[in-house]
């Protein structure tokens, strides 16, 4: 995962709104300029920046909000993260795909081949979807950020009860999720751990200068955390995808399916095991009760 550009100038005496406008323009700047870069030709690697870039900016209008002066930034910039990661998301699976069929035998190649051009086939449309989206960004989306930012108006400081209270709620929902994730590794628990502990980061990662050991351990946990959390999606996401092809594939396809669903079931096995360790191991250590003490 990328790592966002620091945010110099703060600390636990920092107002909330210089806090507020130094992150939301740090955030919305680091979105920005992957605009002219996508406006053409969609690297892989700028689309994925850009969608993360995407989220850390929703998390800063989120944890700023107050009275819902921010939520018509936050819908502008969901509607394009949302296109991105349409196309981010296709483009996983054909990497994926193309890895696969370079170590596959002759007689598995024809299913990868077939599935892979069925992939393909559908990226053209996203892609148009995506340059669409981001021309409203650059039009509307943008500006709606940029005016919602003049137009703020939060009291409070950095370390104050506000973005406590937001940090705890996040903590506890990722604390709950944990627990759920537990009890049972099926995809819809681990997705949601998922998106919690990713709003959970984006969120640390705003407050950091206000409580910096607390967010710094915690930070240092969820990373690698998310990883296994991201390798386990997209086996979660995969499985089905070549589930269905078998369905309609051929005689000659069937083998080369097969084989792939096979590696790509093991492959999910050992990511919940991964998982299941990591999630025990960020119990015993306490990194969410030390970052909640310091919150309350």
């Amino acid at each position: 995962m990328s790592k966002p550009q620091p945010i110099e100038g703060l600390d636990s005496n920092s107002t909330l709104e210089e806090a507020a406008r130094r992150s939301i323009e740090s955030r919305l700047n680091e979105m920005r300029k992957f605009e002219e870069k996508l406006s053409g030709a969609a690297d892989p690697g700028d689309v994925h920046d850009m969608r993360v870039a995407s989220r850390r900016l929703r998390a800063a209008l989120e944890l700023f909000d107050r009275k819902r002066q921010l939520r018509a930034a936050h819908d502008a910039v969901e509607t394009l993260g949302d296109a991105l990661g349409e196309v981010r998301e296709l483009h996983v699976q054909l990497a994926w795909l193309q890895e696969e069929l370079a170590a596959a035998s002759e007689r598995d190649k024809l299913g990868l081949q077939a599935l892979l051009g069925e992939r393909e086939a559908k990226l053209p449309k996203r892609l148009e979807r995506l340059q669409a989206a981001l021309g409203t960004w650059t039009e509307d989306g943008a500006p709606t950020v940029d005016a919602a930012l003049a137009a703020l108006s939060v009291c409070g400081r950095l370390a104050g009860h506000r973005v406590r209270g937001r940090l705890s709620q996040r903590l506890k929902d990722v604390k709950e999720r944990v627990k759920a994730t537990m009890q049972s590794m099926d995809a819809r628990s681990a997705h949601k751990l998922r998106i919690g502990a990713k709003k959970l980061r984006y969120a640390a990662e705003l407050s950091q200068p206000a409580f910096p050991t607390e967010i710094g351990a915690l930070i240092d946990r969820l990373q690698p955390l998310q990883e296994t959390l991201g390798e386990l999606h997209d086996a979660d996401v995969h499985i089905p995808i070549v589930e269905k092809f078998l369905v309609r594939a051929d005689a000659l396809q069937q083998p080369g399916a097969l084989v792939l669903l096979r590696s790509e079931m093991a492959h999910r096995e050992e990511q919940a095991a991964a998982l299941g360790d990591a999630l025990v191991k960020l119990r015993t250590d306490r990194v969410l009760e030390s970052l909640r003490d310091a919150l309350c």
